[in-house]
């Protein structure tokens, strides 16, 4: 049963997409793709139709792609494009590499780094398409450069998208294959994201967030660290709420890190409204480089892009040992800042409510992973559905600016927001918010003027709470048989103002409200 009196479902630039329509994915190897240059033949692209991932095996294997509704996240350096360097080089893209920087000569290993990868197609269903990575093993005995203690290792990477999303998963293993323990290493994961617009260097519209750790030390209890240069412009730890760290590229030669537990951090092109997600796994106890940082932020200086670096443990690999890193990629719509990250998207700004008796007035604005139908449920206190409102059809290449009003049906006391797939499956919850359960609600009084000019009185607990119906200006008093005021409010539009009753000494009180060329007056009995 539809109870909604009003819905607004504001979705940015793409045109509405039917919820039964599915994304298969598909695999193809291109030629001289998005004119790169036949020098990097052959580019292994996937798609879904909401997203395209373009993989350069000649160049490290790098992901040089990685894009919803045509918009690009990831920077390619023009100078080096279709080349394929024998040393190290500004390239863009994605990339692995081993951490931490101090235990080998930089630049990386061209092997490792530049180096020509395997490649081979795991899997090519409707559903879902793998591609698989090897790199050379490395050995530096007779490189001028040498890197002892890189000796024998060995990159692979095993790359899942999936279809009617923007979710990629990327395993990246990095393994021993020489015939000695090495010192301990990290996987470390670099995506080099693009830090211009309209072909102009844009530097307010880009930003990257992520959760600082409550608990941590580092920077001397700021939860982060300056690692690379002395300008310290563009870290801004109160960028959201909730302890959002956020950096914003102002085209400085700096670097950041932080021991973030969360899992996850996001890239926003803030004037195209777009959001490249990572997500990870923080694994407690173990030791983390560079003074702990499970997350690092570099940007260039010189030229227009950023790194987003997830970082993982550091780990003592035997010969034949390896270590896994994985991640789950989602790109969507937002205009940030990001205060948060689950399985269906992210929030840009959490779900509110005003109550007024049985009517919730709810907004929220987030970004989707996944196509398909975001629906309005309501829970009782033992988490039990008692009523599914309404449902909304939603995609990764669109916002999904929430607001409606429903009614409070009874023994609700929580409503969720649930992502559902196009086919029905549950993905996950988006956000969710408390309601007052309809029967907590006592109605002390309740009128409607024919000229629409009214209030109403609802009582739950120690709190009365003045629900005026008015667009236009008001005032509201709260008054002792004394003429002592309580409590005044003033107005110009719909609102609900709460007094703490609890806190008034027991008796009888005058609730005075004057509208334009009327006063009404009600008496209320505080127990």
């Amino acid at each position: 049963m539809k109870s909604t009196n009003f819905t607004l479902l504001w979705l940015l630039t793409i045109p509405i997409l039917l919820a039964a329509q599915t994304y298969d994915v598909s695999i193809q190897k291109a030629s001289n793709y998005n004119s790169w240059g036949t020098g990097w033949d052959s580019v292994y692209v996937m798609k879904n139709n909401i997203t395209t991932l373009a993989i350069v095996p000649k160049i490290g294997g790098r992901i040089m792609q990685y894009d919803i509704a045509g918009h690009a996240s990831m920077y390619i350096d023009n100078t080096n494009m279709g080349k394929v360097p024998t040393a190290s080089a500004l390239l863009g893209g994605f990339r692995t590499l081993a951490s931490p920087q101090t235990s080998f000569t930089w630049p990386p290993s061209p092997r490792l780094e530049v180096g020509a990868y395997t490649c081979a197609i795991r899997a090519n269903t409707a559903d879902s398409g793998v591609i698989y990575l090897e790199s050379q093993v490395e050995n530096t005995t007779g490189d001028a450069l040498k890197n002892p203690n890189l000796d024998g290792l060995q990159f692979k990477r095993t790359i899942t998208l999936y279809k009617s999303t923007s979710h990629v998963k990327v395993e990246m293993t990095m393994a021993n294959k020489g015939a000695k323990t090495l010192v301990p290493h990290g996987v470390w994961d670099i995506t080099e994201c693009v830090c211009m617009n309209n072909n102009a260097v844009d530097l307010s519209n880009i930003w990257l967030y992520f959760p600082l750790n409550p608990g941590s030390m580092m920077g001397g209890g700021k939860g982060y660290a300056q690692l690379q240069g002395t300008d310290a412009s563009q870290w801004k730890p109160n960028a959201a709420p909730g302890g959002v760290m956020g950096v914003q590229y102002g085209k400085k030669e700096a670097k950041v890190g932080a021991d973030s537990k969360a899992g996850w951090l996001c890239y926003v092109d803030r004037l195209g409204g777009y959001a490249y997600v990572k997500r990870f796994t923080y694994e407690a106890g173990k030791t983390y480089p560079d003074s702990g940082s499970s997350v690092e932020v570099y940007t260039s200086g010189t030229t227009a892009f950023l790194e987003e670096e997830v970082m993982g443990p550091l780990v003592t690999l035997a010969p034949n040992d390896s270590t896994t890193m994985t991640q789950n990629w989602f790109a969507a719509r937002s205009l940030g800042p990001v205060l948060a990250v689950n399985d269906a998207g992210l929030i840009t700004s959490k779900l509110t409510v005003q109550q007024s008796h049985d009517t919730a007035r709810l907004q929220g604005t987030y970004g989707i992973f996944y196509q398909g139908n975001v629906k309005s449920i309501f829970k009782n206190a033992s988490g039990t559905t008692v009523s599914v409102a309404d449902s909304y059809a939603v995609s990764p290449s669109d916002s999904f600016a929430f607001k409606d009003s429903l009614k409070v049906v009874a023994g609700a006391s929580k409503l969720l927001l649930a992502l559902y797939s196009a086919g029905g499956g549950f993905i996950g919850n988006l956000d969710s918010i408390a309601v007052t359960p309809v029967a907590d609600i006592k109605t002390i009084y309740k009128n409607r003027t024919a000229d629409n000019r009214a209030f109403s009185l609802y009582q739950k607990g120690n709190v009365l709470s003045i629900d005026v119906r008015y667009e236009g200006r008001y005032s509201i008093e709260v008054l002792g048989l004394d003429g002592r005021p309580q409590a005044s409010f003033r107005g110009t539009k719909l609102g609900m103002y709460s007094v703490p009753v609890g806190r008034m000494i027991p008796g009888i009180y005058l609730v005075k409200v004057s509208f334009p060329e009327v006063t009404e007056s009600r008496i209320v009995f505080v127990p």
